[in-house]
């Protein structure tokens, strides 16, 4: 699972979760996936693939974004 958090610095991040009977759930090491965003953000998974696309406000509008691995 994707999901949207805040650091205790403010930072608003996307991290990574699993679970094997989606009741318990552990994050991942390797947290924050991306932290470098302002705004508010919703991420949305495509599966099957590397993309992860997300909406954020960047205070004025809200844009849509992607962010791929490698």
């Amino acid at each position: 699972m994707y999901y949207t958090g805040i650091s205790a610095t403010g930072v608003l991040t996307i991290n990574y979760a699993t679970s094997l009977d989606g009741i318990t759930w552990v994050k991942s090491y390797s947290n924050p996936r991306l932290s470098y965003l302002s705004g508010s953000q919703s991420p949305a998974f495509l599966p099957d693939s590397m993309f992860l696309y997300f909406s954020y406000f960047n205070g004025t509008d809200w844009q849509v974004a992607l962010a791929s691995y490698p």
